[in-house]
């Protein structure tokens, strides 16, 4: 199969203006020698555009131009289809995907394939025997992997109704971890790589990541501790997500001694 050009990576951009964060997480991937990749919608060059200093190092490319589904799509409900797109990007060009709150800290690994995980939890209703569980905060595949060809069959919405409710595509796009479960795709988990690597901080400590001292000794949640970094770990996975939509976290909120702190440029 076709190689992956391992100086590139790209990502998705389609929530309007980035943040300090997703700013801070592209110039850590640029300042590490990597041709960064970014695929807008018709906000980029409208609405908010590329600090300078990034500007030599990125590249825009427009998902219209991608014609990725044969009819349009609601432009308020985007942020849901990225898990999809992805997919087919990878699918069509191969390549390196990271989202776009992941903050490299060294080169990614030479591998062929590369499946991220996080720890799964290890006390409560959801609690785990398996240590990790898939995610797709970094991907990499060859253009035209049947996986990945599967996957884009499976998930690809066939109504506009389809294409446009969020809690469907969600649900479809865990679907793709219980693929990985079957007999079909099971030799690619010795792809998956350890949490630490890319989720060294559970999803659970994502308000401390950004709110509290990083010297703060965190008591457990679920049996996780805070901080799983170590001589593996090329990223930490900064939970966007949950800092802006579930704390709410600001710039102002943000503590001057927290991980996140220690991190920005």
């Amino acid at each position: 199969m076709p190689s992956v050009n391992e100086n590139e990576v790209f990502t998705i951009w389609v929530n309007g203006s980035p943040s300090n964060l997703v700013l801070n997480c592209w110039k850590s991937w640029v300042l590490l020698g990597y041709k960064v990749v970014i695929y807008v919608d018709d906000a980029f060059g409208k609405t908010w555009k590329l600090p300078p200093q990034l500007c030599s190092r990125i590249s825009i490319k427009h998902l219209r131009s991608l014609a990725i589904v044969s009819f349009d799509y609601n432009e308020g409900k985007l942020l849901h289809l990225i898990d999809l797109w992805r997919f087919i990007i990878i699918n069509k060009y191969g390549g390196t995907f990271l989202d776009s709150d992941m903050f490299l800290l060294k080169r990614l690994p030479n591998d062929k394939i590369i499946i991220s995980s996080e720890h799964t939890l290890k006390s409560g209703a959801f609690k785990s025997k398996v240590d990790r569980k898939p995610n797709i905060g970094c991907l990499r595949f060859c253009p035209g992997h049947p996986f990945t060809k599967a996957v884009v069959e499976k998930m690809t919405p066939t109504t506009k109704e389809d294409l446009n409710d969020n809690i469907n595509q969600t649900s479809k796009m865990l679907k793709f971890i219980k693929m990985l479960k079957t007999k079909k795709w099971s030799y690619l988990n010795e792809y998956v790589v350890e949490p630490q690597m890319f989720c060294p901080i559970p999803w659970c400590f994502a308000k401390e990541l950004y709110m509290s001292d990083k010297f703060t000794d965190f008591k457990p949640k679920y049996g996780l501790e805070f901080n799983y970094t170590d001589d593996n770990t090329c990223g930490i996975h900064m939970w966007n997500n949950f800092k802006t939509n579930k704390f709410k976290i600001q710039e102002k909120d943000i503590h001057k001694d927290s991980l996140y702190s220690l991190l920005k440029f």
